[in-house]
């Protein structure tokens, strides 16, 4: 049985370390199935979709609220967008993870999302 990983949130660095480290996985833009409402329509044909859900707004953006409707737009409604496509598409899903990072990174000056040293602790999950 193939299986394949779809992994939301391009943009972050923990989406990009499992992306180099989860054989089969495709990296998506939360941007894409946004602006798209039939893009996950493609992995229909699919024999096994795990998706990771990583996609949420930027950590270190998360105490400005100055643009309330982008940070609704970025994590709220583009959670519920991607949910929505799921739920309405025939896929074969195995597992669904949400993730996210913001209350490791935020504001916080001894650790930053793009450090160097990156440990995943995802061994065995998929």
């Amino acid at each position: 049985m193939t299986t394949k990983t779809l992994i939301f949130g391009s943009r972050s660095n923990l989406s990009r370390q499992l992306k180099k480290n989860i054989n089969n996985s495709v990296l998506i833009s939360s941007d894409m199935t946004f602006n798209n409402k039939n893009y996950l329509k493609q992995f229909e044909s699919c024999e096994n979709l795990n998706i990771i859900i990583n996609s949420f707004y930027p950590a270190s953006k998360l105490n400005n609220y100055s643009e309330p409707v982008v940070y609704i737009q970025s994590s709220i409604l583009a959670l519920a967008n991607i949910l929505s496509q799921i739920k309405e598409l025939p896929l074969r899903i195995g597992k669904i993870l949400y993730t996210s990072s913001a209350s490791v990174y935020g504001i916080n000056n001894f650790c930053h999302e793009n450090a160097v040293k990156f440990t995943l602790v995802f061994e065995g999950v998929f």
